[in-house]
């Protein structure tokens, strides 16, 4: 495909064929990016983590999704570029004089930050990121620099890897120094944009608002990247979204004198769309009772590696030094020097490696859990109840309120241990002689998992504005909306279970529905 001129603030370099958005380009800038150790490691980088074992096509990774992230925002901002051209106190509010290279450079922060986005992300994306905050958590390991950051895991990584690429351009390629900065700003949403990095750039605060809002807002290019391109993955067929509509009737406004983006009513129709597609997706996919499994075997495979870390660095990394500890090779500002010099990859395979190294040292309880995301997925933790419908079914009380009344009382931490600790007593009492004769095990060494989770927390919010003959909350205007929120406010409760054992596991999984109804049993008496 032939192209002349600039993409944003440089000249085009390349195309990208990108299954779901069709031809991107790129240009020199982030043409360079791409071929750095922190762009290229998100090859082994799987967007949904483990996912692919319940969806096979679902082995997309976020280097893919990075590029479509750019691409959209390289579409908004150019729409909003427009909107600013017809409108000088718009247009003041996100450049310094509103020329057409600032103009260019809004434009190009805009792309560079969707290219940037997810740069830090583990292996295994979220699944892994929530294994690790497990094992913090239980103590395992001190995350330390961690203290004062307000975000998750990944972001406080991507900010890292940002300033390692930043430094390591410095002195060959000053303008994207700048820009890089520029990224770093609009991505750390607890900070004031650098004085300098808007001198250069010739924008104001107001862009940075701007860009964090497109790549972080309640409609944005992330979430409309990644709803379309896991759809398109996993089959599942609700993530339909009408991008065009929606960048049509994307618009600025001044709110509290600061620029707000903001949709035409025109679009309403694609954002009730987009609303219901989220909801959808992240009922069938992103909070599928087969992930709490996936966190749990990935903790678990965590674990061993911190435990056994001296002996799966010399097998993983022996290049690296013999006295570096875990807590050190996880610090991000290490990683990014490691991955830098390429040492290492921080991609899956090597955790994968890592895994395997448990059973090279013969490890058992490293070895069942690394089966369990290997071969055998019958040693992931069992879905004793993966569907409100397994609790409503036998409650006499309305199923909606009963739910509630549910949720309510295991949103506390110590209910649920209560809860659990009676699941394990009522298991115990009622099939601990069918476990004795079928595994021989003198004591169980079952564990039970309760989980509550909420669709609205995670995937609605209610604050984006529409603008018709006057600003609006969407949810004031829809009639359609205000039902998608009442249907993603129910909440989904979900209870597994699992054996460190490989005969007890075999056994909780052959006997899962009669260890329904005990959970059921106990679950009804809950206040």
């Amino acid at each position: 495909m032939q192209q002349r001129g600039s993409v944003g603030a440089y000249k085009y370099r390349a195309v990208i064929l990108d299954a779901v958005h069709g031809f991107i380009p790129v240009n020199e800038a982030e043409y360079s990016l791409l071929q750095t150790p922190f762009m290229r490691r998100l090859h082994n980088i799987t967007q949904l983590g483990l996912t692919y074992l319940v969806y096979p096509g679902a082995h997309h990774t976020r280097f893919e999704h990075s590029i479509g992230v750019m691409h959209l925002m390289g579409k908004f901002s150019e729409k909003l570029a427009s909107v600013m051209q017809e409108n000088s106190d718009l247009c003041l509010s996100i450049t310094s004089e509103c020329k057409k290279r600032e103009l260019k450079n809004f434009i190009q922060l805009s792309r560079l930050t969707g290219l940037l986005h997810d740069l830090g992300h583990m292996p295994f994306s979220h699944q892994l990121e929530i294994a690790l905050s497990n094992a913090r958590n239980d103590g395992l390991i001190s995350l330390d620099w961690m203290n004062g950051f307000n975000g998750k895991i990944h972001e406080y990584y991507t900010l890292s890897f940002i300033r390692s690429l930043a430094e390591s351009i410095v002195g060959r390629r000053l303008k994207l120094y700048h820009f890089l900065q520029g990224v770093e700003d609009a991505l750390s949403r607890y900070k004031n944009p650098r004085k300098e990095v808007m001198e250069k750039l010739g924008l104001r605060p107001g862009a940075f608002t701007v860009v964090s809002q497109l790549i972080s807002g309640t409609i944005d290019a992330d979430r409309l990247d990644y709803v379309l391109r896991d759809s398109l993955h996993t089959g599942v067929v609700y993530g339909r979204v009408d991008i065009d509509r929606l960048i049509y009737a994307l618009t600025l406004d001044i709110s509290n004198g600061k620029p707000q983006v903001m949709y035409d009513i025109r679009g309403l129709s694609a954002l009730e769309d987009m609303f219901d597609s989220r909801i959808k997706m992240y009922k069938w996919l992103y909070l599928h009772h087969k992930n709490t499994s996936f966190y749990i075997a990935l903790t678990r495979i965590l674990e061993r590696i911190i435990d056994l870390w001296d002996k799966i660095r010399e097998i993983v990394y022996p290049t690296l030094p013999r006295d570096m500890s875990i807590e050190e090779f996880l610090n991000p500002v290490k990683a990014a020097e490691l991955i830098g010099a390429g040492q290492i990859l921080y991609d899956e395979q090597e955790f994968i490696q890592a895994a395997k190294a448990l059973r090279w040292l013969g490890d058992p309880l490293g070895s069942r859990w690394a089966s369990s995301i290997m071969e055998r997925r019958d040693l992931l933790p069992v879905s004793i109840i993966k569907r409100m419908g397994d609790i409503t079914l036998y409650t006499r009380d309305k199923p909606q309120e009963f739910l509630r009344k549910l949720f309510k009382s295991i949103s506390s931490p110590g209910n649920v241990k209560l809860i659990e600790d009676k699941l394990l007593e009522n298991y115990k009492a009622k099939l601990g002689p069918h476990l004795k004769e079928q595994c021989k095990i003198p004591e169980s060494k079952a564990k039970f998992i309760v989980s509550a989770l909420s669709i609205e927390k995670r995937a609605f919010k209610r604050d984006l504005k529409i603008r018709g003959t006057r600003i609006l909350e969407v949810s004031g205007v829809s009639s359609h909306i205000r039902g998608i929120h009442y249907s993603a406010s129910e909440p989904i409760i979900y209870v597994h279970a699992y054996s460190e054992d490989t005969c007890e596991h075999i056994f909780i999984r052959r006997n899962s529905s009669r260890i329904k109804e005990l959970v059921i049993e106990v679950l009804a008496t809950m206040d």
